[in-house]
């Protein structure tokens, strides 16, 4: 999946939280939609960490050249 991914089902548990008058319920469906968002923030850091590999690597080829 990607960050947006990850994004978009966060905000579905926020959206499930705020209908929620229950307040354990509503709890655990923020540290789920909480959780979602921890996921898009990784996936966004490996994506960058692969983007800046991939840089180095071609600055490297060319420096060969």
């Amino acid at each position: 999946m990607d960050a947006e991914t990850y994004r978009r089902k966060a905000e579905q548990y926020f959206t499930f939280a705020r209908q929620m008058s229950e307040p354990d319920a509503k709890a655990a469906l923020i540290d789920v939609a909480t959780h979602w968002m921890q996921m898009a923030r990784q996936n966004e850091r490996m994506d960058h960490q692969q983007q800046n590999i991939e840089a180095n690597r071609t600055q490297d080829d060319l420096r060969r050249k």
